[in-house]
């Protein structure tokens, strides 16, 4: 069983996000456990065995109960991640009640966290977990994630072809390997992001940039970089776009002041585009702005590797009026 934990979306994951000074301290704690100054005693979540360091507590659940959990070492309250997982497994018995011997006694019930079979002993466990190989969490198991997960669409009319494909690789005839077929999907699905201002699927970097211009009249790295009053580091820039797209679900613009609003996703965005009120005024302060209000949006993550707002960047992106600016000065000029 592999336990994928994103660094960004770890699976223990609290509704609301904590204030600053509490990231600043989960982040120190990361930093800490990361550099070994503070080794602490874990217990297995299966057999309760004792390990110093979280470390030897994965490389234990690895060997002895092929269970693997990625990417731990990212999760601040791994305390409280962990306790999670055990009340999972052991369901019904209270941490003080838990024993090494009775954790390891065949006649104990033991249930898999991912999909609520029970099992009878470690031994039992493993097998089960050996046998499934779960590699993903259902949403049912952490309700908190639901929100922030994303997850594969599965189109149901390419059953047949999968059924096909299936029997292919069973007889030997032209068999496809799995890996092949999974790098395909990844490089098809990988790179792509939902436009702010519509419902265009577009390809990340220059297409992105092409399309804002083509169907919006936005120069995003010129309003970036001409907007830095207000746009002062890249978290201003992530905390406004997932703004936006929460004005986009609600159909309100994005300006405080305009005060538009409408009912039609289309009407919204012909309004974004002619008034030019891509992003709001003030940059929001609330942290739940960080996050993303698409699952899985790779929109945030590239406008954390953005260059657009370095000081001693080459002028690049010279600053060029959108379409309705030049038309309000047309208007201005020839009144």
């Amino acid at each position: 069983m592999i336990l994928k934990i994103q660094s960004d979306d770890p699976p223990y994951m609290a509704t609301s996000l904590p204030a600053s000074s509490t990231l600043k301290g989960v982040c120190q704690k990361i930093l800490r456990r990361h550099n070994q100054s503070d080794i602490e005693v874990f217990q297995c979540i299966v057999c309760n065995n004792q390990m110093k360091g979280s470390d030897a507590l994965m490389v234990h659940l690895l060997e002895f109960h092929c269970v693997k959990i990625e990417h731990f070492d990212d999760v601040g309250d791994l305390d409280g991640m962990l306790g999670y997982l055990r009340s999972k497994i052991h369901k019904g018995v209270r941490d003080t009640e838990l024993t090494e011997t009775s954790a390891q006694d065949d006649s104990t019930l033991l249930s898999c966290p991912v999909c609520d079979t029970s099992c009878r002993g470690v031994v039992d466990f493993k097998d089960h977990l050996e046998v499934e190989s779960h590699q993903e969490w259902k949403r049912a198991t952490i309700p908190s994630l639901v929100n922030f997960s994303a997850l594969p669409v599965v189109d149901e009319s390419s059953d047949d072809d999968d059924d096909a494909e299936a029997t292919n690789a069973v007889t030997g005839d032209d068999h496809v390997d799995e890996d092949d077929v999974d790098g395909d999907v990844d490089e098809d699905d990988a790179g792509k992001t939902i436009c702010l201002y519509c419902s265009a699927q577009v390809a990340l970097n220059g297409p992105l940039e092409a399309h804002l211009v083509d169907a919006h009249q936005l120069h995003l790295p010129a309003y970036v970089k001409s907007h830095a009053d207000v746009i002062s580091d890249e978290y201003a820039l992530i905390r406004m776009a997932n703004y936006v797209r929460e004005c986009h679900e609600s159909l309100k613009c994005p300006v405080a002041s305009c005060g538009f609003s409408c009912s039609a996703a289309a009407e919204w965005s012909s309004h974004i585009s002619s008034s030019a009120h891509f992003f709001p005024e003030v940059a929001p302060q609330d942290d739940r702005y960080l996050i993303p209000r698409v699952p899985g949006d790779m929109l945030i993550s590239y406008l954390m590797e953005c260059t657009w707002l370095d000081d001693d960047e080459s002028e690049q992106y010279p600053m060029v009026d959108t379409l309705a600016q030049q038309a309000k000065k047309q208007r201005e000029r020839n009144a």
